[in-house]
């Protein structure tokens, strides 16, 4: 049952994400500990992403922050979407 819970909401915040609903996947990120099921690197990685599509990149690193902070280890992944984010924005 875990398991299924954890793809369910993975997969869910993989769609809010791909929409450009970066908020709503957030939301759901905090309904998913509340109800103890701890996300992953992929839930993670695909929330930092969506922050990334929506041009907020300065809220994809106070996520993998709290990704740390939850002691989970980002993987390739979550450092590439912040590679992505940082290649896009524009130099100063």
């Amino acid at each position: 049952m875990w398991l299924r819970n954890l793809l369910t909401y993975s997969s869910l915040t993989y769609g809010f994400c791909q929409e450009g609903n970066a908020d709503d996947a957030e939301k759901l990120l905090g309904d998913m500990e509340k109800k103890g099921s701890l996300p992953d690197h992929v839930t993670y990685a695909s929330l930092i992403d969506g922050y990334v599509i929506v041009g907020r990149l300065d809220h994809a690193f106070l996520l993998l922050k709290h990704m740390l902070d939850a002691g989970c280890q980002p993987n390739y992944s979550s450092y590439g979407v912040l590679l992505k984010g940082l290649q896009r924005r524009p130099m100063k």
